[in-house]
């Protein structure tokens, strides 16, 4: 009798633990399913503010502010315009910068500027608001990576004109750009071309560790300097090669060659070639930067109902060392023949200090001296002190700027 009692309460345990054993999975299954629910919750939350965002444009506001010293009075403009602006502060302009991604096609950028002019007063400007269309609702890639833009923009004539006056690695634009590019008060205030137009932008096959750039553009003509008498009679050609190279871990270097055409009662256009290479040891806040543009402008013009015809040339050459996450140091040689007469020349000789307090703040210390075949300008010595503000979004920072 014992040994049947035995068996029987060994059963009757052997009953509990599969009973057990299954309620513990039944328990696992369980917690299973809540830990998914959480889990979707939570991805949930974090997909909710990325498409509020999509809705909502990152939004940058810039502050540029330069102030002079001279060794004689210095004045922009011409007859009743003329203005002096030697030893004296301009909060130059500032700048809001709107961009988002419109819808998963089309990307769009507007950028709204309040100038501060030579005679002090301020200016609302539309600088540049253009689409870009990156993708086609019914292609699955875009053909040699096409994009197209569209608006009014600062296009890619060189390396510096897509540059905005706050991004610039210098307090003033290098001559050539004012020049043949046109500017509003001079190399001191913002300078260089804006336009209203289109533009195909591909990307071309090219080698291993290289890449070939190609924009091809028609914008609305008279809007740069050199033909600003054709009055947007026929539209305007402008065109930019790009070629990239990685030579190494640390360093590259990019090629490019633009350039622009339009006719009209005064045919003009110009050809500009510019290179860039830059070098940075690897896990160092140490790098060495190396560049130029190249102009030739070939232009008709008339004076006085007279029909006149130059062919300028001009150039600028830069090097910049970075000595730490905060310190860079530039050079800048400027080398410009007048767009009305390629016998008088202009030469500039630049230096620059900058150093960032952070990603969204910079003071800039310059100096340059100017020998010209315009008496005015010839000898000139000026002393420029600059400030940078970046408030909100922080946007990309400018080809020269290496982390």
């Amino acid at each position: 009798m014992l040994w049947l009692s035995l068996c029987a309460s060994v059963f009757m345990q052997q009953d509990d633990v599969e009973k057990l054993k299954k309620r513990v999975q039944e328990l696992e299954s369980e917690v299973e399913k809540i830990q998914e629910e959480r889990l979707k919750e939570k991805d949930q939350q974090k997909e909710q503010p990325s498409r509020l965002n999509i809705l909502n444009p990152a939004i940058t506001a810039f502050l540029n502010g330069a102030g002079r010293i001279d060794d004689r009075t210095v004045t922009v403009g011409e007859g009743a315009e003329i203005t002096e602006i030697d030893d004296i502060f301009y909060l130059r302009g500032g700048e809001l910068d709107f961009r988002a991604a419109a819808d998963p096609y089309v990307d769009a950028v507007l950028i709204v500027a309040i100038e501060q002019e030579a005679n002090r007063k301020f200016a609302v400007d539309l600088e540049e608001g253009f689409a870009v269309v990156k993708k086609l609702p019914f292609l699955d890639e875009m053909p040699l990576g096409m994009r197209l833009k569209m608006g009014r923009y600062r296009p890619a004539l060189g390396l510096s004109n897509t540059l905005h006056m706050h991004d610039l690695p210098w307090t003033t634009r290098p001559q050539p750009v004012v020049e043949y590019l046109g500017a509003e008060a001079g190399s001191f205030f913002e300078a260089g071309a804006s336009m209203d137009g289109g533009e195909f932008q591909f990307r071309l096959p090219s080698f291993e560790s290289t890449s070939l750039d190609l924009n091809l553009g028609v914008v609305r003509s008279g809007d740069i300097v050199f033909t600003s008498g054709n009055k947007n009679e026929q539209p305007a050609f402008r065109g930019r090669l790009a070629f990239f190279a990685k030579m190494s871990e640390e360093a590259d270097l990019t090629v490019g060659l633009s350039g622009y055409h339009e006719r009209g009662r005064l045919d003009g256009g110009t050809a500009i070639a510019d290179v860039l290479f830059r070098w940075r040891p690897t896990g160092e806040f140490r790098s060495l930067m190396l560049g130029g543009e190249f102009f030739y402008v070939d232009r008709e013009f008339a004076e006085s109902g007279v029909a006149n015809h130059t062919t300028p040339f001009g150039y600028y050459l830069f090097a910049q060392y970075q000595f730490n996450w905060h310190l860079y140091a530039g050079l800048r040689y400027d080398h410009v023949e007048s767009i009305k007469d390629e016998k008088e020349d202009t030469r500039v000789y630049a230096g620059t200090l900058s150093y960032y307090f952070s990603e969204y703040v910079r003071f800039r210390l310059g100096y340059e001296r100017r020998e010209s075949d315009v008496a005015a300008e010839d000898g000139l010595d000026s002393v420029f002190l600059e400030f940078n503000v970046v408030i909100g979004s922080h946007p990309p920072e400018p080809f020269w700027v290496i982390r």
